[in-house]
């Protein structure tokens, strides 16, 4: 599987597209701005965007689910313990604030240590309970809920370069 890092343009985080170039899907994860640019990106790779996955319901991360789906019919996954939070009035405010729309319902709903297939490769949902936010394995690298989000201990979780 292949990572690709986009840098978004509002309050310095990143979308990721995590593509299988033999089947040529791909997941978008935390499509929270500038849609446009993550579609082009999926499209110069000839990626077919079938998922969407937010790593944590915040808004910075989720503004750009409706349009992401509207563009692509990929279905949207997060967190079990995070699809209550897309429901509430400041998150649609703030999402509203940052350009985006009210984000749809999840179409899975994700437990700790669940696959989330991507073409003939598997991301493994780690959730970490002390943020509420959901990461990923793939092929033994840990994705992260996004850059800044700080894990128990203080350190960042990064995706690799």
């Amino acid at each position: 599987m292949e990572i690709i890092q986009i840098p978004l343009s509002k309050m310095a985080i990143f979308a990721y597209l995590v593509g299988d170039p033999e089947s040529g899907n791909c997941a978008v994860i935390d499509p929270a701005f500038n849609t446009e640019r993550i579609l082009a990106c999926a499209r110069e790779k000839g990626w077919t965007i079938t998922q969407v996955i937010n790593t944590h319901c915040h808004p910075d991360h989720t503004a750009g689910n409706a349009a992401m789906i509207k563009a692509t019919g990929a279905s949207l996954s997060l967190h079990r313990l995070d699809a209550p939070k897309l429901r509430v009035f400041s998150a649609l405010m703030f999402s509203m604030i940052l350009g985006g729309r009210r984000s749809p319902d999840a179409d899975h709903l994700l437990e700790d240590k669940d696959p989330i297939p991507v073409g003939s490769g598997k991301l493994d949902v780690i959730h970490k309970q002390r943020f509420l936010c959901s990461l990923a394995r793939c092929s033994g690298n840990a994705l992260g809920s996004g850059i800044g989000l700080p894990d128990p201990t203080n350190k960042y979780f990064e995706f690799p370069t």
